[in-house]
């Protein structure tokens, strides 16, 4: 960062910081898809927490069977 009293770079008069100041597009794009994955992993992990509770109550006889759909076999 250049100092506003001081010495400055030599062969530049300061209106140079434009291109460093942005983020390659490869970072922005890995920004977002690890964005996108958080969302997914925690969506994933409410559908598995949701199958395991209906998958134990149904093993554990723990509700009448009547009132508790079995689970699909590819659950």
């Amino acid at each position: 960062m250049m100092s506003r009293v001081g010495p400055g770079a030599a062969g530049t008069d300061g209106s140079d910081f434009k291109h460093r100041e942005k983020v390659a597009t490869q970072y922005q794009m890995s920004a977002l898809l690890k964005s996108e994955l958080r969302k997914l992993n925690f969506v994933h992990l409410l559908l598995w927490l949701m199958v395991a509770a209906q998958v134990t109550v149904s093993k554990l006889d723990l509700v009448p069977s009547d009132t508790v759909a079995e689970p699909y076999r590819w659950e």
